[in-house]
């Protein structure tokens, strides 16, 4: 009985250090936003590039005046803005104007395009499975494309909840 009470003592007294030491380090991230003013929602998500060489695909963090030179030597001195894509080959290089894939896409902060979503971007929405991606797939090919996502309340699984979620993740171009 006595052994139970020294351990209940000893976990007693490591979670409270364990708490000091999670308050000490929320106290340290909070004194570092409060000597950041000037931060900017960009500088909270930095600009990506997404660079595919030899059918291997990277996101690359764009610093100010980055040019597709500076990637690769046969590419243009062309400013490279978030989420470009720069697809180089053995003999060219391309830069494809917010050609970057939707995962890049999502991983940059932005929004994924509809129009371009594959059956495993779809499955991100709560309640999408297989079935349901496969679904607003065929839509999509039998319309060519969609204008607007209101034209998925079409299925009748999907609810406001569902729409907000698919508002949130997808739009149908760039803005």
């Amino acid at each position: 009985m006595k052994r139970n009470e020294e351990e209940e003592k000893k976990l007693s007294q490591a979670n409270k250090e364990l708490a000091l030491v999670l308050f000490l380090i929320g106290l340290a991230g909070f004194y570092q936003l409060w000597n950041c003013p000037r931060m900017r929602s960009e500088d909270l998500v930095p600009d990506f590039t997404e660079l595919v060489r030899e059918k291997e695909t990277r996101l690359v963090r764009i610093e100010r005046a980055l040019t597709a030179n500076k990637l690769d030597k046969r590419c243009p001195k062309t400013d490279i803005s978030g989420i470009d894509q720069v697809v180089i080959s053995s003999d060219r290089c391309q830069l494809i104007r917010g050609g970057a894939s939707n995962f890049a896409r999502l991983l940059a902060g932005k929004k994924m395009l509809i129009n371009r979503a594959q059956l495993e971007e779809l499955k991100l929405i709560s309640g999408i499975g297989n079935k349901r991606a496969e679904m607003v797939l065929e839509l999509r090919e039998k319309r060519g494309r969609f204008y607007s996502l209101e034209e998925l309340r079409e299925f009748r699984w999907i609810n406001d909840k569902m729409m907000d979620e698919f508002k949130r993740y997808f739009a149908i171009e760039d803005n």
